[in-house]
């Protein structure tokens, strides 16, 4: 059986710390190089992760 509401916290709590990591990087005077690029990318390929795991499980519950 699957917990909802733990699966919730858990994601939940993931994409706000990755979101916030992406807004402060961006927020901060940035230099532009290539493993910046990178690094941001990374941030954003986990955002849509852990919205993509969270959406799967609700829609399959």
């Amino acid at each position: 059986m699957i917990n909802i509401p733990e699966i919730l916290v858990a994601n939940g709590t993931g994409a706000f710390l990755v979101l916030f990591l992406l807004l402060y990087r961006i927020r901060i005077a940035q230099t532009n190089q290539f493993d910046e690029k990178i690094y941001n990318f990374m941030l954003i390929v986990t955002f849509i992760g852990t919205v993509n795991e969270t959406l799967s499980f609700i829609i399959d519950a």
